[in-house]
């Protein structure tokens, strides 16, 4: 990636150095070799005449220079639908539905087992704190959408009252 940074400072810094003098540049050597090709081709007698220094220009009123207007950028709203989310895409944010939650793993772990006997997708996941106590989250499911996760918890809000979805 550093590299990628450096070569496009050079890059930047030489073309800023080149891009104001290099039309410059071009037209000068144009010309030199154009007033080349005229002197072999009429090789006349030059004449030569004193030439006086130009006289100063007279001092020039300031022009007046118009405020800067603000410029309106004006948006379009267009309807966008989301994407489907594939099976096997990036895992970056999960959401679950935590249904309770328990200061020890064993009764935690109690809870699971009834839930998994009741047939629900039931684990356990737990909450490191800062304090001395850890708590054991018990979670139904897991899903990588917000709307399945919403979907889920309205089915599970009959039996588990204080459930909420839980993202990690």
């Amino acid at each position: 990636m550093f590299r990628y940074i450096i070569i496009f400072l050079i890059g930047f810094f030489l073309g800023h150095a080149f891009s104001g003098n290099l039309g410059l540049l071009l037209s000068k050597t144009k010309e030199l070799a154009l007033s080349a090709v005229n002197r072999d081709e009429n090789p006349a007698p030059r004449e030569y005449a004193v030439v006086s220094a130009p006289a100063p220009r007279p001092a020039e009123a300031p022009e007046a220079v118009a405020e800067p207007r603000e410029k309106r950028t004006t948006y379009q709203a267009v309807a966008v639908r989301p994407k489907p989310t594939p099976a096997t895409a990036n895992r970056e944010q999960l959401y679950t539905i935590q249904v309770a939650s328990f200061k020890t793993k064993q009764q935690a772990t109690k809870y699971v087992e009834e839930l998994v006997g009741q047939q629900y997708d039931a684990f356990i996941a737990p909450v490191h704190n800062e304090k001395p106590v850890d708590w054991y989250r018990v979670c139904i499911g897991e899903t990588i959408s917000p709307d399945q996760a919403k979907i889920l918890n309205a089915k599970l809000k009959s039996k588990f009252k204080d459930s909420f979805i839980y993202s990690f």
